[in-house]
Parts: C-alpha cells; sequence; structure tokens
C-alpha cells in the first residue's frame, strides 16, 4: 500500500472513530423521548391568558364588546388532544344609557340571538390554522342580570397545531374574532 493511500486510510478510520460517539449521544432513549414529551405536554397544559379584544360588531353602535380568551391543551391517544378555551364577551358601553344594565342585556342576547361568530386562531407568522365556532350562552351574575356572554368548550387538535398556536416565548401566535351581524 502506498503512503498515500495508507495516509488516505489512516483518515478515513479516524473520521469514523471520531464521529461514531457524537451520532450516538445525539440519538434520545426512548425513556427521554418519553420525559421530553411530558415535559413538553405539562408547558401546553398550562393556561394561557391571550390579550384582550375589543371590536364593534354593530354598525347602529358605538358600543364595543371586548373578547377575553384562556386556552390549554390536553393530551390524548395518538396524539388526538384537545384544544380548551374559555371566551367570554362583555359589552363595552361607549353611549350613555339611562339603564347601563338593561343596555347590556339587549347587546349580549342581540349578539347571540343575531351574530356569527368564529374565534380564528394564527400562528406566529400570522397565518390562520384553525377557526372554531363557540356556542355562546349567556353570562349571569348573582342578581341574574345578563352581563355578557361566555363559552366553554374543546375540540380535537393534536399537540403539533396547538403548538403552532401558542408557540413559545416572545414567539407565540395570536387570535381575533370574526363575525357577521346583520
Amino acid at each position: 500500500m502506498s503512503g498515500y493511500l495508507r495516509s488516505a486510510w489512516a483518515l478515513g478510520c479516524m473520521f469514523v472513530v471520531f464521529s461514531t460517539p457524537a451520532v450516538l449521544t445525539a440519538q434520545q432513549t426512548p425513556r427521554a423521548r418519553r420525559e421530553s414529551q411530558a415535559e413538553e405536554n405539562e408547558r401546553l397544559e398550562k393556561p394561557v391568558e391571550w390579550p384582550a379584544l375589543e371590536r364593534r360588531l354593530f354598525k347602529d353602535s358605538h358600543d364595543l364588546m371586548v373578547f377575553k380568551m384562556a386556552t390549554s391543551w390536553i393530551p390524548g391517544e395518538d396524539h388526538d388532544g384537545r384544544f380548551r378555551y374559555k371566551l367570554t364577551a362583555t359589552p363595552l358601553l361607549k353611549d350613555e344609557y339611562a339603564s347601563p344594565q338593561k343596555q347590556i342585556g339587549i347587546m349580549s342576547k342581540r349578539l347571540q340571538q343575531t351574530c356569527t361568530v368564529s374565534i380564528v386562531l394564527l400562528d406566529k407568522d400570522g397565518f390562520e390554522l384553525r377557526r372554531v365556532a363557540p356556542d355562546l350562552s349567556l353570562a349571569l351574575n348573582d342578581d341574574m342580570d345578563v352581563v355578557g356572554l361566555t363559552a366553554n368548550e374543546s375540540e380535537q387538535m393534536d399537540a403539533s397545531e396547538y403548538k403552532s398556536f401558542v408557540g413559545s416565548e416572545g414567539q407565540s401566535g395570536s387570535w381575533n374574532i370574526a363575525w357577521n351581524c346583520p
């Protein structure tokens, strides 16, 4: 074997010897993968309070509806987890009313009975991931006055889609409200 071939062969052997441990350490054991998945699930299960949205829904009114939402995710079999959300819609009165409580009830019932509302989930780049149609019901205070609307529901969503929505610290997705009110 010539000196050049011996050097090339030795260099090749050194490459194999020194690169093999890096390959072995880069692979996770099944236990490490389960622990990593459990940590990720724990992060996704924590409730996220999203920024409130103020929207003028009715053309004949200057009053706003304030939408607030909290979300979390529950793991399931074969990545079939559940996206959970709590949504509230509360009127923010801009005009003067003789009976503000009565007007809050009127606006809430009008939204519930005449409008189609969707929650729009967006990824960190602003692309739409999904639309969710909440089943809004009247929210009442202790005196049985209507104070707004609420929904507390869940639907199937895999972990990767929910991760695209919540993102990571400093790079999360966002949400919006879409509506059609005659």
